[in-house]
């Protein structure tokens, strides 16, 4: 099991990394492959992680990967922070 703080940090570094590397809006394969990771996790904390971290991305990519998770989830609550990190890209997105 992962620890969660950890995963927030190694998600964290992901987004800046990310941040550095994104042209166009598009995820690079390495962290878009780490961040699906996180989101198939079995801790919900790790899952959560992921969400914020796409959802500080504010891509179309990004959104979609979200809305993925979203469908997927059962849990009430994870689905409303995933509404609340689509709103916060696409607010983002609006700003560029």
């Amino acid at each position: 099991m992962i620890d969660l703080s950890l995963a927030r940090r190694v998600l964290n570094k992901a987004g800046k990394e990310l941040s550095k590397t994104l042209a166009d809006t598009v995820i690079s394969p390495d962290a878009a492959v780490l961040i699906q990771k996180a989101l198939d996790d079995d801790d919900w904390g790790v899952r959560l992680a992921g969400i914020y971290s796409l959802g500080d991305l504010a891509s179309e990519e990004s959104i979609a990967m979200i809305k993925k998770a979203r469908r997927k989830e059962k849990d009430k609550d994870f689905k409303k922070a995933c509404n609340k990190a689509i709103k916060k890209a696409e607010k983002a997105m609006k700003n560029k």
